[in-house]
């Protein structure tokens, strides 16, 4: 059964989401002055080519006439029933995909060069416009400047970047913009639908179909043939997103992540995998789920239950806005990999992602912890409060204590070096850089430096390693701390 054809809307009043585009080709009716071309562009399935039809009832519906009070397609007379049949010859509805070259095009307006009756408007459909060549597009220009006779041209586009300024031009407005339509619009012809078939759904059911349509009338409509046999919304499958996911299995999978059950959560995945997901796939869902996290306000008008919004609300909370755009990184340099040449095979694939999402996190937690400890020692230590006013307490005491190893490891990753020494019970440490220097890490710096074969030239005192860890400084930040 294919819904979204038979409650594909036959009038104007029938259109949802479209308010405004509806109007201004109405008023052009109502004028009786119809554009020779119009240009709809847009999301796929919210009414582009259904509005160009709607053009061709209105312009041919025979019980229409300048005398009419009635000015909506009688969807009785003879033209009605062939438009909506699909066999009017005077409608012609194109895919651009299979006519893409100069000739076919040439073809098409030498067939449009023969005269109309004067019962009748030809409307051309050509969908997918921006499928055209360039030579087939600059055709078109000079037919669609000047017009065909009793003929209106519809193009439509789901990506007008591609189409050239010279076609925009000349349609009204410079093309009519075709949005996605709203929540609350598609569920009202949902819900219309659900009735007139006899099939049993509640409204948090319905929203979940509407979530995962993008916008898309004909997506949320094509997602009810389903249940159409069975008579009724099966919410077990509902829940269940377009890769067999449900939100319950990849809230455990984040719970798990950032407790640290790694192996857990691979074997979650893993168990996906077996399912035919690839890769990329699993990447599209730990990527939404992020997007749940920093959006949770959305959920609820996708048809999540209150139970399941809720635990994504504590796990917003639980992972703060920075772990979670560390984890974002992490993804988005995974897909960096996969839109390259990839030789690895899947099951190397997926370990270097959940490998990517599990370091980040765990790299995280370490920092988040050390930074803890370090501004504990300090406050414990100083005895005095840090940030009185006219004087920081933290800049002219010094502590006994001498940071973790991992605390100056982090100091030496940011200045592009590593740790060649360290020992806390003589409280000192030494960085080496990249470029042959060398930084001692002290808890004073000595007023002399000691003769020696290899000396530091330049010292870092540990409020100061506090600081850097505890903060965002670049590199030149940390160098201009060097005593």
């Amino acid at each position: 059964m294919d819904l979204a054809e038979k409650y594909r809307p036959k009038s104007f009043d029938e259109v949802v989401g479209q308010n405004r585009v509806v109007s201004l080709i109405r008023q052009d009716f109502e004028k009786k002055l119809p554009s020779n071309f119009y240009l709809f562009y847009g999301h796929w399935g919210c009414g582009k080519t259904t509005i160009a039809r709607l053009i061709a009832l209105y312009l041919n519906c025979s019980n229409i006439t300048d005398s009419s009070e009635n000015n909506f397609p009688c969807q009785t007379c003879d033209h009605c029933k062939q438009i909506l049949e699909g066999s009017f010859s005077e409608y012609i509805e194109i895919n651009a995909a299979n006519v893409t070259g100069v000739d076919d095009s040439r073809q098409l307006l030498l067939r449009l060069r023969h005269s109309v009756s004067k019962s009748s408007w030809r409307v051309v459909v050509m969908d997918e416009c921006h499928r055209l060549s360039k030579e087939a597009m600059d055709l078109w220009l000079k037919p669609l400047e000047s017009g065909i006779s009793r003929t209106v041209v519809v193009f439509c586009t789901t990506d007008i970047g591609k189409v050239p300024n010279t076609i925009k031009s000349r349609s009204p407005g410079g093309g009519y913009a075709i949005l996605p339509v709203g929540v609350d619009d598609i569920l009202k012809v949902l819900k219309f639908i659900v009735v007139e078939e006899g099939i049993r759904a509640n409204e948090s059911d319905l929203q979940r179909l509407i979530g995962e349509s993008g916008g898309s009338v004909r997506d949320a409509i094509n997602a009810l043939v389903p249940y159409y046999n069975i008579g009724e919304l099966d919410g077990a499958l509902i829940r269940k997103d377009y890769y067999g996911v449900t939100p319950d299995d990849t809230i455990k999978l984040f719970d798990l992540l950032h407790g640290g059950r790694f192996e857990e959560s691979y074997w979650i995945v893993s168990n996906w995998m077996k399912n035919n997901l690839t890769p990329e796939q699993i990447y599209n869902i730990l990527m939404e789920h992020v997007g749940n996290m920093l959006a949770v306000f959305t959920l609820k008008h996708r048809g999540w239950s209150s139970d399941e919004i809720k635990r994504v609300t504590i796990q917003r909370k639980k992972y703060g806005e920075d772990l979670i755009g560390e984890i974002l990184d992490a993804l988005m340099d995974f897909h960096k990999y996969l839109r390259g040449y990839t030789p690895l095979g899947y099951s190397a694939q997926m370990n270097l992602l959940m490998g990517r999402v599990h370091l980040r996190i765990r790299r995280f937690k370490q920092y988040e912890g050390a930074k803890k400890s370090v501004d504990a020692l300090i406050t414990s230590t100083t005895g005095a409060e840090i940030g009185k006013e006219g004087q920081d307490q933290s800049e002219s005491r010094t502590t006994n204590f001498f940071p973790e190893k991992r605390d100056i490891e982090d100091v030496a990753i940011r200045l592009g070096g590593r740790v060649t020494f360290y020992n806390p019970d003589k409280g000192k440490a030494m960085i080496f850089l990249d470029d042959g220097d060398m930084i001692d890490v002290l808890k004073t710096v000595p007023e002399t430096p000691k003769d020696s074969k290899v000396t530091a030239k330049k010292y870092l005192t540990i409020n100061a390693v506090a600081e850097i860890v505890g903060s965002n400084k670049s590199k030149e930040e940390i160098l201009s701390l060097l005593k």
